[in-house]
């Protein structure tokens, strides 16, 4: 029943996240693998985008030092927030807001990278959330910051359609490590912190400049680290109008 639900949900509005967001771990406990796969094929609808070059920038390295300076000042940056995903870390409100040069430019760089997504996912992987995207949409953005030990919980973004990350800076110890620590990981649905880390379905190793795209139903998180160095990075929600 729950599935039928969410099968005539989706069926109404093809970009209905939060049905989208359960029927993965429901197909895949029915044993309808084949259609779980669809919506969870990671290596399909999870883009990594490197920057390489950043507009009135000499070099990605000079973006991101600024751009670490300028998230760490902003005076809404506020630690330990209740119901939200972030934990033992510092997040902002939306960057956006400010017209400065230095969030436009970033924000020039995230829109071109989700219309090129949305272009490509749509030709390729067959969803019906794809299909038709949204006309228009405005974007959305808060920068996280975790300390050593942060993580993050098993969440999606219910009001999204397409989200992403952008790694500002990332300790040495998660950049050149060989394990999860630090990693972003995707699941199939929303558990305490400990059980979705153990139930990753796949995990992403963040480096600075480093752009992920993917939809917003699928449930993601940050595995906790052990660093010297804070770990920056933006993350942003295309909200269809």
């Amino acid at each position: 029943l729950a599935l039928a639900a969410f099968e005539a949900g989706v069926a109404k509005d093809p970009h209905q996240v939060t049905c989208y967001a359960q029927m993965g771990w429901l197909l895949r406990r029915l044993g309808r693998a084949a259609e779980a796969e669809r919506l969870l094929d990671f290596d399909r609808l999870a883009l990594r985008h490197q920057v390489t070059e950043v507009p009135g920038y000499d070099s990605l390295e000079a973006f991101n030092r600024d751009l670490a300076a300028y998230i760490l000042a902003r005076p809404d940056l506020v630690g330990d927030l209740p119901e939200t995903a972030t934990q033992l870390g510092r997040q902002t409100s939306t960057l956006f807001s400010d017209d400065a040069r230095l969030p436009q430019t970033l924000k020039g760089l995230i829109e071109t990278a989700c219309r090129a997504y949305v272009d490509r996912t749509r030709a390729s992987c067959g969803l019906a959330y794809f299909a038709a995207p949204p006309r228009d949409w405005t974007l959305n953005s808060n920068a996280v910051v975790l300390r050593s030990s942060g993580y993050q919980d098993a969440h999606m973004h219910p009001s999204g359609y397409v989200s992403g990350v952008y790694y500002v800076q990332v300790p040495s110890e998660v950049a050149e490590g060989d394990g999860e620590a630090g990693c972003l990981y995707f699941t199939d649905r929303e558990r305490p912190a400990p059980e979705a880390q153990r139930h990753a379905l796949r995990t992403i190793r963040p480096q600075a400049g480093l752009m992920l795209l993917f939809p917003s139903y699928l449930w993601h998180g940050v595995m906790p680290f052990e660093g010297g160095q804070e770990r920056i990075c933006v993350a942003f929600d295309t909200i269809p109008k």
